[in-house]
């Protein structure tokens, strides 16, 4: 069994996540929610019965809460978090097929294609994990890994100034776990980083009132990235 874990942030993405993910009666999809925001109201949560929801007495923003309240609830296989600001890629199934197959028990470590500022999708080689997160460049999809790891290892908020990140931290807890024989690299674009996330964010107060526009599509991004330049718009 594939374990896919979502934290339910950005409902309006959840659908595109949703076709994403391909319809095999080996996946589980776990969305967990912060019960202040109540549940999505789109179909297929109700339609799915592979999709598990986990409401959550959290804030909606307390994204340990929420993962580790899913993590409780996979005893089996294999687990894979997916962001809701992007896409499955079938090539991540078709990995975790392939250990599944082999009956791998460890982290598999795959490539990502990463979103730059310039519109371009590229593929970046992740480094080995090692024992000090800050060295440990791994971002939430880039691995997939044995269940049994989740009964020592949880979530945790990085410490201040610790130089790295949630993910960083908590793929090298995992790297710990398993054990360096245990890691494998499979050389497979298995993340697509922000896929649906804005290529950026335009704000601006207008008559004394924030605007906010987000772009996503990379042609109109480039056309109003130039024009708000040349208006001096704030950028951020």
């Amino acid at each position: 069994m594939l374990h896919i874990v979502t934290l339910a942030y950005r409902f309006e993405l959840l659908s595109k996540v949703y076709a994403s993910i391909p319809k095999h009666d080996d996946i589980r999809w776990h969305l967990s929610i912060a019960k202040e925001r109540g549940l999505p109201t789109d179909g297929f949560l109700k339609n799915d019965n592979r999709i598990i929801v986990h409401l959550i007495d959290c804030k909606d923003n307390d994204f340990v809460s929420k993962r580790n309240a899913a993590f409780e609830k996979i005893h089996d296989g294999y687990f894979y978090l997916l962001d809701d600001d992007t896409i499955f890629l079938n090539e991540t199934y078709e990995v975790y097929q392939h250990y599944k197959a082999m009956n791998f028990r460890g982290m598999i470590v795959g490539d990502r294609i990463f979103r730059f500022r310039k519109y371009k999708g590229e593929i970046e080689r992740a480094p080995f994990p090692t024992e000090n997160p800050a060295t440990t460049f791994i971002d939430t999809g880039m691995a997939i890994a044995s269940a049994d790891v989740l009964r020592s290892v949880k979530w945790e908020w990085a410490p201040d100034n610790g130089g790295c990140s949630r993910d960083q931290l908590f793929w090298t807890n995992c790297f710990k776990y398993f054990g360096k024989d245990n890691i494998v690299f499979c050389n497979r674009v298995i993340s697509y980083y922000n896929y649906s996330a804005p290529i950026f964010l335009l704000k601006r107060k207008i008559f004394n009132r924030n605007i906010e526009l987000k772009v996503y599509n990379p042609n109109t991004a480039y056309i109003i990235d130039f024009f708000a330049k040349k208006i001096k718009w704030i950028l951020k």
